[in-house]
């Protein structure tokens, strides 16, 4: 997904996957956008219901940084 551009040319920042129960559990449904924050900063994306994510676990799919100095492109 690094090579991701929306349809105005603006890199993508992806979704963030979360069981159906803890999205309930928080009052988000799919596409609501929400920030995601850690020690290193944040991040603010849409949410995408899924039942392939186990309860408690989230994931936001990217793959940023392959073109970075030092990585194998």
């Amino acid at each position: 997904m690094h090579n991701s551009h929306d349809y105005s040319g603006v890199k993508l920042n992806g979704t963030i996957l979360m069981h159906p129960t803890d999205a309930a559990q928080r009052h988000l449904s799919g596409g609501q956008k929400v920030s995601v924050r850690s020690r290193v900063g944040s991040v603010v994306v849409p949410i995408e219901i899924s039942e392939e994510m186990m309860p408690g676990v989230v994931s936001i799919p990217h793959g940023w940084g392959h073109d970075s100095a030092g990585n194998w492109n």
